[in-house]
């Protein structure tokens, strides 16, 4: 966000200013080295989510969803309110999935519907997140997030995001896919949706993880970088109009 980069340029440019002001390099140095603290600690682990999610994309195609049985866990608090809000929109078939992903297992909540047309997922994120589904012609998937998530405008997938509640992202959902000429492929039954899931894997496998990245860690890391720049500069600045002993 440009704001970054704004604010060390006020304080580069509030240093050169106190410095010609005849203030102590002291306080100005003071002032830059918490700038430049605060660059670098929210640079690096940037740095690091980089290459974790990075190495994640090439991951995310290989894999493939494990629908849990015998005894599960009921879900945490928020993510059992979004599944019930979500059946009361008449979605009724609902089973989990675990998936295996940068070492963890990370738990996914599936509902169905009768007409087939739309399917759910539900979890990934604080808070936990509900995408809605759907697969059109050409094998296009149609998506809507709620209440966040990236937004793609691919040919393999359309991504938007409705942050009001569930009964609109389904409406928006609905919408997207009547404008897409309608769905292609009916998803009533777990084996349906497992079939789904590895064709769309195959095609959009890491399309989300790869929006994230430009959209916000990309940005993330330059501003800090310019910002981490910005503050040499002020530092040599100071270091060359320090008088001379």
């Amino acid at each position: 966000m440009i704001w970054r980069i704004g604010l060390a340029l006020l304080v580069a440019g509030g240093t050169v200013l106190y410095v010609a002001a005849g203030r102590p390099d002291s306080t100005a140095v003071l002032i830059l080295g918490a700038h430049s603290v605060f660059s670098v600690v929210a640079l690096v682990p940037n740095l690091y989510q980089r290459r974790r999610l990075r190495g994640m994309v090439a991951q995310v195609r290989a894999a493939a969803p494990v629908v849990v049985t015998g005894l599960i866990d009921a879900p945490e608090t928020n993510t059992g309110k979004l599944i019930s809000d979500v059946r009361r929109l008449g979605f009724t078939e609902t089973f989990a999935t675990d998936v295996t992903l940068g070492g963890s297992d990370i738990r996914t909540w599936v509902l169905l519907e009768p007409a087939g047309e739309t399917w759910v997922e539900i979890g990934m994120g604080l808070p936990p997140m509900a995408i809605f589904l759907s697969e059109v012609a050409g094998g296009r998937l149609i998506e809507t997030a709620y209440p966040h998530g990236e937004s793609i405008d691919d040919p393999r997938l359309l991504a938007q995001v409705v942050k009001s509640d569930v009964r609109a992202a389904l409406e928006a959902q609905r919408a997207a896919v009547a404008a897409a000429g309608g769905i292609r492929r009916e998803v009533r039954t777990i084996d349906d949706y497992l079939a789904a899931e590895r064709d769309q894997r195959e095609r959009t496998g890491g399309m989300r993880i790869q929006a994230h990245l430009e959209s916000a860690i990309g940005p993330s890391i330059r501003d800090y970088a310019i910002s981490a720049v910005i503050d040499a500069a002020a530092f040599a600045f100071l270091f060359l109009t320090r008088p001379a002993p």
